[in-house]
């Protein structure tokens, strides 16, 4: 979790910020926000408040992770179990469809 969280940060580059997870995980993110922010801190030079929601959870659909904002909310990065799942599907495609059903000679593009 404590990667997720700087992952979110790194991306965002934004000086506040808004930690969504879910309820089960609140302790946990609290705990990890402080290391978190030394190590950005020291990583970027720049200076972030993080808060972290602890009236809005995820879903209990959702098996783990967080979403991260900006502290405006437009900015929005989803890093649940679910959503790295589906990256990985979508990047792996061209493969599995290549292993699957073998090369196909009229395709141009491997996306």
């Amino acid at each position: 979790m404590r990667a997720v969280i700087l992952e979110g940060l790194y991306n965002l580059l934004e000086p506040v910020v808004l930690i969504k997870a879910r309820k089960q995980d609140l302790p946990m993110v609290q705990s990890l926000v402080g290391e978190c922010l030394n190590s950005y801190k020291q990583q970027s030079g720049r200076d972030c408040k993080v808060v972290v929601d602890e009236s809005d959870f995820l879903g209990g659909d959702t098996s783990g992770g967080i979403i991260i904002q900006s502290g405006n909310g437009k900015i929005r990065m989803r890093s649940t179990l679910e959503t790295r799942l589906e990256n990985v599907a979508r990047e792996n495609l061209p493969q599995i469809r290549n292993a699957l059903f073998g090369a196909n000679p009229n395709r141009k593009f491997m996306d």
